[in-house]
């Protein structure tokens, strides 16, 4: 079983891509109702039709940066899902085992030298000479 979800990695790209898209909305958003309401500043009342029009786009437009500007605080960018993933994982527990697991894998990679050493001089020498530490 692995100690980290698979699932997460991808949640970490999805976090990404959404904070990507609502900041490029929260951008295209809230120039069209700067736009739109500088627009409608300067416009003339007198064409009601188009200035209902215009002024109902403003407001969309505001609603959905609105929307974008909330969504692009509350989604962690995926370095921060990253850390959260790292701070979850990290514990006084596994620290600790760390000592043991790198004395075990040193006393490995020493047996597999001695043992290659053996095979090394049982070829050149023939003899059953084995090193030992």
């Amino acid at each position: 079983m692995p100690v980290i979800n698979p699932v997460l990695f991808y949640l970490i790209g999805v976090c990404g891509n959404v904070l990507t898209i609502s900041v490029i909305g929260l951008i295209t958003f809230g120039l069209a109702a700067f736009m739109l309401g500088i627009y409608l500043i300067f416009m003339d009342k007198d064409y009601d039709g188009e200035y209902k029009y215009n002024k109902k786009l403003f407001k969309i437009s505001l609603i959905f940066a609105i929307i974008f500007a909330i969504l692009s605080s509350f989604v962690p960018s995926s370095k921060t899902v990253t850390k959260m993933i790292i701070a979850k994982n990290v514990t006084y527990e596994r620290l600790e085992k760390i000592p043991e697991v790198t004395n075990d894998i040193r006393g490995a990679i020493k047996k597999d030298v001695i043992d290659i050493i053996n095979a090394i001089n049982k070829k050149e020498t023939g003899d059953d000479d084995k090193v030992t530490m």
